[in-house]
Order: structure tokens, then C-alpha cells, then sequence
């Protein structure tokens, strides 16, 4: 088991702030406060004193992987003329991103945020599970240091009409 304990910052919750110890247990808080072990007892000990210890950021609306639009929708982008397994079918648009996966996580951490929600793209006619499938396939390969959880959120390319 790793632990780290973060000593003497000032912790941020929703409700107060209070100077205390924290103590880290393979990834998850499970101390606030009280007696904590010491760096002689295998435990990493982070000095915080005169420093906040906050709780990650969550960001729920990033844009990681590319979109597929109809043709002609959206701002912007490559238009297709030929459809492929990995890219845009045959008359819609693509739309690239300043960021994929590698550098939106690395960004995400270095600004605090924990959790991302990357909005997905389905192709026209695709069901809303198959961009989120796909991305997975994307984020699993990467050798991050630190990464952030991620969420995948559905983005319909046009809404269904009722007749």
C-alpha cells in the first residue's frame, strides 16, 4: 500500500477550511486530521504548511476527440469526400481539436482538474455508445504519469425527428 501524508496545509472542503494532515492510501484520501505515521514508517510526508490542499476540479465539457457532423454543420472543419473505418463517412465533416487525449489530460493535471467529461461524436446514423467505445480504445495505450478520470458524454450530431 502507498501512503503519503500531506502535513500542515490549509484544507479546503465545501463547508470550511481548517489546517489539519491528510493522509493518502493508494490513491484515495483516507484521513483528515488526528495522528498520522511518519516518514520513518514508510510513509511519504509532503510539507503543505503555508499552502491550500484542495479538492481536484471536475471538468464535465472538454472536446479530446474529433467530431462528425453532416456536412455543412458545425464551425467549421475538413469536409470528406470517402468514408474510412477510423475517420468520416462520406459527406460529413470532421472537426479537429487543439487537444487530444495526451495533452488535454496533462493540462487537465496540471490545472487541478481530476475528472474530465470529453463530449463525443457519434457519425451520422451511429449509435451514441460507438464514439464513447472508440475512445476508449484511444485513452487505454496512453502511459500518462498522472491522469485524470474520464468521462465520455454522448453529443447526437443532429436530433432525431419525429414524424
Amino acid at each position: 500500500m502507498t501512503r503519503t501524508v500531506i502535513a500542515g496545509g490549509e484544507v479546503v472542503t465545501a463547508g470550511s477550511r481548517f489546517v489539519a494532515d491528510l493522509m493518502i492510501a493508494d490513491g484515495k484520501i483516507v484521513q483528515i486530521g488526528g495522528d498520522m505515521p511518519s516518514a520513518d514508517g514508510g510513509v511519504r510526508v509532503l510539507d503543505a504548511a503555508g499552502y491550500h490542499v484542495l479538492p481536484g476540479g471536475v471538468d464535465m465539457h472538454v472536446h479530446l476527440s474529433p467530431a462528425f457532423t453532416p456536412a455543412g454543420v458545425g464551425p467549421g472543419g475538413v469536409a470528406t469526400e470517402a468514408g474510412s473505418e477510423a475517420g468520416p463517412a462520406a459527406g460529413e465533416t470532421v472537426h479537429y481539436w487543439s487537444d487530444d487525449f495526451a495533452s488535454g489530460s496533462r493540462a487537465a493535471v496540471a490545472g487541478g482538474i481530476t475528472t474530465i467529461g470529453n463530449m463525443t461524436f457519434p457519425h451520422v446514423g451511429e449509435p451514441l455508445a460507438a464514439p464513447a467505445q472508440n475512445n476508449v480504445s484511444r485513452v487505454s495505450p496512453l502511459r500518462l504519469p498522472a491522469a485524470p478520470s474520464i468521462a465520455f458524454r454522448a453529443a447526437p450530431a443532429r436530433p432525431n425527428r419525429r414524424p
